[in-house]
């Protein structure tokens, strides 16, 4: 629920530099999915530094606002789960009515790898990271693009360095993030002739507490250090949430972070299928996954003695 209308200030008209219309952010209005935390506080608190007013929208309604309060007066929090197309239909038109419009969508919720085989994992769990991450972005593209698009604004879609690159025991992830990515693809050129530009944001490990959870999984640590180092390096989400701002302000079609993720994103051809044979094929990886897939075995196994 909306608890007060934030200051409004008129937008500044797009500037020219080097023959790209820019989008300056003073007067816009920014909707961030998965707001209250993370990634997309950090977003918001660039944004809003940079003369914007941000709508926090996360399914918990009550740290989305704390996040807004702190954020001062140019920020409200919503409260919708991008799952639920009413509810976050609602919570658009609410937005909107408040702010007077919307010219920027940062589609950022989403939910971390489950670590699990495709084989034996729960399919539950891997249901949820679809819905979310894809289905979920969908539902929000939906619901704001109309806004969006009266504005002739930006949108931007939080996938992942993992659309790209290998994901073994996170394949849910791996394939909802490659999902969004592709849908970001599609819409810039759907877009185009209404004025509207699309981005895409790979990033790679991000220091969240959704990723801190994965990264407790000791034998998937031990799986993914099989990896070259630079894989497994994180970034802070104030780094990401700066470069989201100026992709958004540039306009531009994609934004990694960190940025040796250009060279893997530019040979992807080459880097994935060189991964793929790390991990099938070196004998400390191969263990590492085996030893993975033994306790997917025994937890089902003890499921099913449960029955």
């Amino acid at each position: 629920m909306v608890e007060e209308e934030p200051r409004r200030v008129a937008p500044s008209p797009c500037a020219e530099r080097g023959g790209r219309r820019r989008l300056s952010l003073h007067g816009r209005v920014v909707v961030i999915t998965g707001g209250a935390r993370g990634i997309g506080l950090a977003t918001a608190r660039r944004a809003v530094s940079r003369g914007a007013s941000v709508a926090l929208v996360d399914r918990d309604g009550d740290e989305a606002r704390r996040a807004a309060e702190c954020l001062g007066p140019a920020a409200l929090g919503v409260e919708a789960d991008v799952t639920d197309p009413v509810a976050l239909r609602l919570a658009v038109s609410r937005i909107a009515e408040a702010l007077g419009g919307i010219d920027v969508l940062v589609a950022n919720a989403g939910v971390p790898p489950t670590v699990a085989t495709v084989e034996r994992g729960d399919r539950a769990a891997h249901d949820r990271v679809i819905d979310v991450n894809l289905r979920g972005t969908w539902n929000t593209i939906d619901a704001v693009l109309g806004e969006v698009v009266a504005r002739r604004g930006h949108v931007l879609l939080v996938s992942s360095m993992m659309a790209f690159m290998p994901s073994p025991f996170g394949a849910a992830y791996g394939a909802s993030k490659a999902a969004v990515e592709a849908l970001a693809r599609a819409l810039r050129v759907e877009l185009a002739p209404a004025g509207v530009t699309v981005g895409v944001g790979h990033f790679g490990l991000v220091r969240t507490e959704l990723i801190d959870g994965v990264l407790g999984d000791a034998d998937y640590v031990r799986f993914a250090g099989q990896v070259p180092g630079a894989l497994r390096s994180r970034v802070s989400a104030e780094r990401v949430g700066r470069a989201i701002v100026a992709g958004v302000e540039r306009r531009s079609p994609r934004t990694l972070v960190p940025g040796w993720l250009w060279a893997a994103y530019l040979l992807r051809g080459v880097v994935g299928p060189a991964l793929d044979a790390v991990y099938a094929r070196r004998p400390a990886a191969r263990e590492a996954a085996g030893a993975l897939r033994a306790r997917e075995a025994a937890r089902a196994a003890a499921s099913e003695a449960e029955r």
